[in-house]
This record gives structure tokens, sequence and C-alpha cells, in this order.
């Protein structure tokens, strides 16, 4: 009875590890080009929280693109990032809802057996989850950093990707609309890609 459950907390957190490897990629194109890559990479993975992650991209992209530094200003990618950066924060506290709640066998009164969030304890994060249909909430989360997490990728692409292929650079990409809870949406990773003409 568990087994859906846990199908849908192990793609939660799939889609949430493509989200943060994906800001990592944002975090690289804040540091420069060609030797600094590594370095960037090297910081990023120095710090022990996803948490301390995203402050050090909102950091370096504040320095990068909200000022003059290097002529590299650019109000609209810096409120891009930002706004990902806010929308990834909102999602965490959700996420470890789901990685971080205990579930029990819960018996009925009519004989029914089904799985819910152990809240008799007081446990907080499962508290968060009572009454809800959970493995909606799971979906609804695993859809929401997969946008998050193209959208990253998205910014990376039109900042490093395109240039590196010697391709005109593309606009930045539109901003997503998260879905929705109950607007699930199966779907596969697509990332950018042009040929050159």
């Amino acid at each position: 009875m568990f087994h859906p459950y846990a199908v849908e907390i192990g793609k939660l957190a799939l889609e949430w590890n493509r989200l943060q490897e994906h800001l990592s990629f944002l975090f690289s194109v804040t540091l420069g080009t060609g030797n600094t890559v590594m370095l960037a990479y090297r910081i990023w993975h120095s710090a022990q929280s996803d948490r301390a992650q995203r402050e050090m991209l909102r950091a370096a992209a504040e320095v990068m693109f909200g000022t003059e530094l290097h002529g590299q200003a650019s109000p609209k990618l810096l409120e891009d990032i930002l706004w990902l950066l806010d929308q990834a924060q909102r999602l965490a506290d959700r996420r470890n809802d789901a990685m971080h709640s205990p579930f029990i066998l819960s018996y009925g009164a009519s004989g029914g057996v089904t799985v819910v969030p152990a809240v008799f304890l007081g446990h907080p994060r499962a508290g968060k989850l009572q009454g809800k249909n959970v493995l909606m909430e799971f979906e609804w989360y695993r859809d929401c950093a997969r946008v998050l997490a193209d959208f990253a990728y998205e910014l990376f692409y039109s900042l490093k990707m395109a240039p590196i292929a010697a391709l005109p650079a593309p606009p930045l990409p539109e901003r997503p609309r998260l879905p929705l809870l109950g607007q699930s949406k199966s779907r596969k990773m697509k990332h950018p890609r042009k040929r050159a003409k």
C-alpha cells in the first residue's frame, strides 16, 4: 500500500535534484567562463544545503546582473533568476513535507485501510499534509519542480550554450506559469535545441 507513495516521493526527489543541478549551471555562468567554470562548481558543491546553494546563486546574480559590472547588467535576467529562486524556496518547504513526513496505515470503521500522515505525535510536517490528497499533492510538487528545472536550464542555454555553439543568442525565455494543484502533467523533459544553419 505504500508503493504509490514511495514512487511519487522518488519522482519528486529526482525532479528536485534536477532543479538544483540546473541552478548550479546558472551559478557557473555568474562566475565567468573558461577555467573558472570548475571553480564555480567546486564552490557550489562546498555548500552543505540546497538553501545555502540557492543563496549563493542569489548573491552572485545580484552582483553580476544587477550592476554595470563588466557591462553585464540585465534587469530582466536578474528578475527572472530571483523569481526562480523565490519559487524554489516556496517549493522547498513542500518538498520537505513530502520527504520528512512519517506515514502509517489507518484502519477505518468500515474495515478499509488507507495510508495517512502520522500526526498523532504532533509531527509538524505530517500535520501540514493531514486531510489532503497526498498523492495529488506530491504530483503537484513534482510538476512544479519540473517546470522550474526546465526554466533554469532555458536561462542557462540562453546565456551559455548558444554562444558556445556559435549560435545567435536567443532571447531570454518567457517566465513559466506553475501548474495548479490537480493539473498534473506527465511530460518528457525538453531542453531547447537549435541547429546551426
